[in-house]
C-alpha cells in the first residue's frame, strides 16, 4: 500500500489520501461474544471485555464468521474484496483462512490504521475495488474487528446503511497542552471543512494503559471553544480499528 507522507509541523495525513471515505459495514468480536449487540451490551455497562480466544483454530474460526457477517452487514457476498490488515497475526490468519482474498497489510506502518484508510482509499478511487475490507486483531482486551469501506459518493441513499463518512483522519503525537492541541485541531477542523461550533461529541482514545486524563482531555476541550458546556461531551475508547467501530456504531 502507498503510505502518505506525514505533512511537517502538525504529523497530519494528506486529507486527500483518506477522505470521502464511507463505512458500510461494521462488526467485532471477543471471547465469550460476538456481534455489535454482544459488544454494546459490555460498553452501555462499562464492562471489561477479558478472556481469550484459546488455539490458533478457535481463532481461525472467529476470524472467518467475523469476516461472514461484516460483508453480509454491507450486502456483499462472494465477491473478490481486497482485504487489509493492521496486525500481523490477523495479516497470517487472513493469508490462511481467506485464501480466495488479496490480503495486504500495513503493520509496519508507523500508524498501521491511518496507512490502511490511505490504501483502501487508493483502491477505491482507482477503480481497482468497490468496497474494501479492513481487519484488525487486539491483544489487549482480545478483540477481532472488522470494517468495510467504500467511496461516500458512490453510495446511492437508501442502497445500504452508512454508518460514517470519514472526513479527514489525522495522528499527531504531542503532549496535550492547550496550545497544541488547539493548533492540531485547528488544522484538523480547517481542513474537514467544519467549524469547532459544529462539533458535539469527541471521541478520544490513549496509546497508553493510563488513559486520557482530566487535565488533558481539558486541553483538547479547549480547541472547540464555541460547543459549550453542555452540547461537547468527550467519550473514550480504545485505539485502532475497535476504536474506529465503536465510534462509527455509536
Amino acid at each position: 500500500p502507498t503510505v502518505r507522507e506525514i505533512l511537517p509541523v502538525t504529523g497530519m495525513t494528506d486529507s486527500k489520501s483518506t477522505s470521502n471515505l464511507a463505512v458500510v459495514g461494521l462488526d467485532i468480536a471477543f471471547p465469550g461474544g460476538e456481534g455489535l449487540a454482544a459488544f454494546g451490551r459490555l460498553v452501555y455497562r462499562g464492562i471489561p471485555m477479558e478472556g481469550l480466544f484459546g488455539d490458533g483454530a478457535a481463532f481461525r474460526s472467529a476470524v472467518v464468521r467475523l469476516v461472514q457477517r461484516v460483508l453480509q452487514d454491507a450486502r456483499l457476498s462472494g465477491e473478490q474484496i481486497p482485504v487489509i490488515t493492521l496486525s500481523p497475526h490477523m495479516a497470517e490468519t487472513a493469508r490462511t483462512s481467506l485464501a480466495h482474498l488479496p490480503v495486504q497489510d500495513t503493520s509496519g506502518a508507523p500508524d498501521p490504521l491511518s496507512a490502511a484508510l490511505a490504501a483502501a482509499h487508493e483502491l477505491l478511487i482507482t477503480g481497482m475495488a468497490g468496497d474494501v475490507l479492513i481487519l484488525d486483531s487486539q491483544a489487549e482486551p482480545q478483540t477481532l474487528s472488522a470494517v468495510v469501506l467504500s467511496l461516500h459518493d458512490s453510495e446511492k441513499p437508501g442502497q445500504r446503511r452508512v454508518y460514517a463518512e470519514i472526513l479527514f483522519p489525522s495522528q499527531e503525537a504531542f503532549i496535550p497542552t492547550e496550545l497544541a492541541a488547539g493548533h492540531v485541531h485547528q488544522a484538523m477542523l480547517g481542513s474537514a471543512s467544519i467549524t469547532p461550533e459544529m462539533v458535539g461529541l469527541i471521541v478520544t482514545a490513549s496509546l497508553t494503559k493510563s488513559g486520557i486524563q482530566p487535565v488533558q482531555g481539558e486541553a483538547i476541550r479547549s480547541a472547540y471553544p464555541g460547543s459549550g458546556e453542555l452540547t461537547c461531551a468527550m467519550a473514550g475508547t480504545s485505539a485502532g480499528l475497535s476504536g474506529l467501530v465503536k465510534t462509527a456504531w455509536c
